[in-house]
């Protein structure tokens, strides 16, 4: 698994001439991109199961999605 995450997120583009550039916009990609629209999509899918959904006022940490 290790392998796998460092080949993702750091890849070896060796002695081939690649600009840095790609590197970096590898990394945004994979680091802030792809985590970004899995959080959006769950968010949505949320709003999507349990529309009306009410928010919980009596406690500290009001849980939004009640499992009654």
């Amino acid at each position: 698994m290790m392998l796998l995450s460092t080949a993702l997120f750091f890849p070896d583009y060796g002695s081939s001439g690649v600009p840095w550039d790609l590197l970096l916009l590898h990394f945004y990609f994979f680091a802030i991109a792809i985590p970004f629209l899995m959080i959006f999509n769950a968010a949505r899918n949320s709003d999507r199961e349990n529309p009306n959904r009410v928010k919980d006022e009596t406690t500290r940490y009001p849980d939004l999605h009640p499992r009654a």
